[in-house]
């Protein structure tokens, strides 16, 4: 009966890590699929827009002509600014007007991620064109060495 109790005892730590083992990979788990499901919704929305231009039914709203405006140009950005902030990219923000402005984006901030997608100087028009003017987008920043996530109404872009 003593050397049982005394397994037990001796497993009891075990436990506890494993338990935080699970409780970790459970975390990532749930973090994944909200991921998952975020980007399911930005396909459906970018299918629904690809099938209202392809018919030429839309509304004033979701008209395919509409374009997305998130608020913001950019400034220059070197590898030696980002390894100072830890960070491996991103863009700097240069100006900050209409949407990004309302939604608290300064000049200087690195935006790092958009609907939980990396953002880089390439992709960033693309990101922002998968959506529409009044959609929602959240976006990460990076505001002295500290992540921020910020969400921005997109206004209208008129060109």
């Amino acid at each position: 009966m003593m050397t049982t109790l005394l397994a037990l005892l001796a497993l009891a730590p075990v436990q506890d890590k494993q338990d935080d083992r699970t409780k970790r990979i459970l975390d990532r788990i749930e973090k994944e699929i909200q991921d998952s499901h975020t980007r399911l919704l930005d396909d459906i929305r970018q299918i629904i827009r690809n099938e209202l231009q392809k018919g030429g039914k839309s509304t004033p709203e979701t008209a395919p002509s509409a374009k997305p405006y998130l608020g913001i140009s950019l400034d220059d950005i070197g590898d030696e600014e980002l390894k100072a902030l830890g960070l491996t990219g991103g863009v700097k923000v240069g100006e900050v007007r209409g949407p990004a402005e309302k939604a608290g984006v300064k000049v200087g901030d690195v935006l790092v991620e958009l609907d939980g997608q990396a953002v880089t100087e390439e992709r960033l028009a693309d990101l922002v064109g998968r959506h529409m003017p009044g959609d929602t987008v959240t976006a990460v920043v990076v505001r002295a060495k500290k992540r921020e996530t910020v969400k921005i109404v997109l206004g209208e872009r008129k060109d």
